[in-house]
């Protein structure tokens, strides 16, 4: 009866590990990020879709740059869902200008002042600099140490919803996710690891 039993339970593990899962919202983590991803985890499908997607049980997990709005959480319950989210990573957002600007670094008062000044994600940034460079807010750089001690003001984090608490396969990749193998490449790619 023991043997069957750690059969049946080996079976359900292989078995929820070779489920495919679909992960919606990839264009929110950098390219490389998603080729890395998918090539330690095969039994990821990162695509595009969005909330609606999500919401409708046509992809099991959602990557996104924010947590949902009032307004999307009451859609979801409207539909029977309830969106549960994980933090996947913290980005820095880095305050760019021009590369003839004559500024050399900038307050937080001055960004939020409206300074002629662009905030884009650092992972997303890597080969799209371009005649562009990256100023220190109030002497700091968005540097992942600056970021995972909260010192740099400007931090913006990535989620990843489920439909309701994951379970089976849906629960394997929010662990791989939320995990020491996607911690490693979250790093390599600049981000940090979220909690």
């Amino acid at each position: 009866m023991k043997n069957i039993s750690f059969a049946v339970a080996l079976l359900t593990v292989f078995s929820a590990r070779a489920e495919k899962i679909t992960v919606g919202g990839a264009e929110v983590l950098s390219p490389a990020l998603r080729e890395a991803l998918a090539a330690e985890n095969p039994a990821l499908t990162l695509s595009g879709a969005g909330l609606p997607e999500l919401l409708a049980g046509e992809v099991d997990l959602l990557f996104t740059a924010r947590y949902l709005n009032a307004a999307e959480l009451r859609q979801a319950r409207r539909l029977g869902v309830t969106a549960h989210p994980f933090t996947f990573a913290y980005d820095g957002l880095a305050v760019i200008v021009s590369g003839d600007s004559p500024l050399t670094e900038i307050s937080r008062v001055e960004v939020e002042r409206g300074a002629d000044v662009e905030l884009a994600r650092v992972s997303l940034l890597k080969d799209h600099l371009q005649g562009r460079r990256i100023l220190p807010v109030d002497g700091l750089l968005p540097t992942s140490a600056a970021v995972q001690g909260r010192s740099y003001p400007y931090i913006q984090g990535v989620y990843v919803y489920t439909r309701g608490l994951p379970e089976g396969g849906v629960r394997e990749a929010i662990r791989y996710l939320t995990g020491p193998k996607a911690r490693k490449i979250i790093m390599r790619h600049g981000m940090v690891p979220g909690r």
